[in-house]
């Protein structure tokens, strides 16, 4: 295993007092994100208050680096997709889906590995924890434990807002650890193979079926550049792509 250690690039944020270096273990990228675009470079980004944070590019195909954190302050630690080129085709302020950690939750030692399936958990503590949330007295284990333990087809269909908003405002409940509203839809995909912003939700393929939609907009990508939205509003349900066929 090759282990990276590159300097932070800091962007409005402060280094703390004290810090450790970690070794950031990165998982592999799903072999079907691999397939369609190439393998990603990764931005790790790690967040533990409103003005302390850091972020380091990996290089694609590297699955370690070294990070300063925060000695014993909860951090959420994220790994985003990047492709320099060739990549899905996102519309401004989309990306897909981060695999993540809780910094010294989880850790080994001086080592922390990075999953998909936390990804969204975490995702939630760093946005309370960019907000101001105060979590040094919160067990940030058992939340991690109560949310594995509800098994959730895909991790990203937790209500990320709703845990966010309880974190920050010191009320959390095992309630508010709960899916996205969805509607169960007749659809028309159009064809083709669309690939979803979460690393662990499964493909789409053309024709009509009956899809679980989240209010919104829920955007899709292929292989060849072109993205797909289903969309879920008041005057009902459709799919579009860009650029039209």
């Amino acid at each position: 295993m090759l282990v990276m250690i590159l300097p932070l690039v800091l962007v409005a944020c402060a280094l703390p007092l004290t810090t450790v270096d970690v070794v950031l273990g990165l998982p592999p990228p799903p072999e079907h994100w691999v397939e369609a675009w190439g393998a990603p470079a990764r931005s790790v980004e790690w967040q533990a208050g409103p003005l302390l944070c850091g972020q380091v590019v990996v290089p694609a195909g590297e699955s370690s680096v070294v990070a300063a954190l925060p000695r014993g302050a909860v951090t959420a630690v994220l790994a985003w997709p990047v492709w320099e080129s060739g990549g899905p085709a996102v519309a401004a302020g989309e990306q897909l889906f981060p695999s993540g950690a809780l910094w010294p939750v989880q850790a080994e030692e001086s080592r922390l590995s990075l999953c998909h399936e936390d990804g969204a958990v975490v995702f939630s503590v760093g946005k309370a924890l960019g907000r101001g949330a105060d979590l040094r007295d919160f067990n940030a284990e058992r939340l991690l434990a109560e949310v594995r333990a509800r098994e959730f087809p895909d991790p990203w269909q937790l209500d990320v807002e709703r845990l966010a908003q309880a974190l920050l405002e010191r009320s959390m409940r095992v309630s508010y650890i709960r899916e996205v509203g969805r509607t169960p839809l007749e659809l028309a995909i159009p064809e083709g193979v669309w690939i979803a912003r979460s690393p662990m939700a499964p493909m789409l393929f053309g024709g009509a079926q009956e899809l679980p939609t989240a209010d919104g907009v829920t955007p899709y990508y292929d292989a060849s550049g072109r993205r797909m939205i289903v969309a879920l509003d008041s005057d009902g349900a459709f799919c579009a792509i860009s650029p039209p066929d």
